[in-house]
């Protein structure tokens, strides 16, 4: 026993330094920002951050921005996988009300893990009054590093679809495509019908998932329009409408049908 706590300690401090040594090392700096800070900014006028960095390992590199020690009502880019080596990174945030950004995280995780390992901050002045205007020109460094990112997205998405399903992998498929359709049915299919053959309040209790459905899509259509990268997992956020609808269209057609029993009794 006496062996057990020095043994445990020594195992502890060994883990620690294996999961140290596994992060890559890495210098990321931030060379520009566009519009230059501070800046006061329309609804929905972007702010560009041009970064870059070293690592001897891929990575992927995030510009988060933040208000009061706290994530900003602002939406910002995804990112791409950053080979190791040498080279600049993309970022961009923006936000559609009123809101202000007083520091910009820069957080970088190990290229798939999805889990920041180091993050830095520097303190910036950006404001949105959220009303409507015109957007600032972007500077010149801005479009080619938006198609840069694009084509480097798009080959990584191109390698992924061009690898072989397998059985398993087409068994997963046709379950997936299962779900997503049982999650459309729960929220387009049965809400339709119950808003055109239903009666009374039940027809107007069914429409509930089908106007959330067109609010989400909306919503979604908006995003799309201002970055077609911002909702790469589509089909899952529409699952999640689904497992949402489905018990309470189950609700809702259970207590229909208890009330049409006892109107008939």
């Amino acid at each position: 026993m006496r062996f057990f706590v020095p043994c445990l300690v020594l195992t502890l401090l060994l883990a620690a330094n294996a999961a140290k040594a596994a992060d890559p090392q890495t210098t990321v700096s931030i060379v520009g920002m566009d519009p230059p800070s501070p800046a006061l900014l329309h609804s929905n006028d972007d702010v560009y951050v041009h970064l870059h960095y070293t690592s001897d390992a891929p990575i992927k590199i995030w510009a988060r921005p933040f208000s009061a020690g706290t994530a900003a009502g602002a939406i910002s880019s995804s990112s791409p996988v950053y080979p190791a080596g040498e080279g600049d990174a993309f970022g961009w945030f923006s936000c559609s009300k009123a809101c202000s950004v007083d520091s910009i995280h820069v957080q970088i995780a190990v290229a798939n893990s999805g889990y920041p390992f180091h993050e830095d901050s520097t303190s910036v002045g950006f404001g949105w009054d959220g009303a409507p205007g015109q957007r600032h020109t972007p500077a010149a460094w801005v479009k080619p590093m938006q198609d840069a990112v694009a084509a480097q997205e798009k080959q990584t998405y191109d390698a992924y679809m061009a690898q072989p399903l397998g059985k398993s992998g087409v068994m997963a498929l046709i379950l997936f495509d299962a779900v997503v359709l049982g999650a459309l049915f729960v929220c387009v299919v049965w809400p339709v019908y119950g808003l055109t053959r239903w009666q009374g309040k039940w027809r107007w209790l069914a429409s509930a998932p089908l106007a959330l459905f067109i609010l989400k899509t909306f919503g979604i259509s908006t995003d799309l329009a201002h970055d077609p990268t911002s909702h790469n997992l589509l089909p899952f956020e529409y699952f999640i409408i689904g497992a949402i609808a489905a018990p309470y269209m189950i609700l809702i057609w259970l207590l229909r049908r208890r009330a049409l029993r006892r109107d008939t009794d």
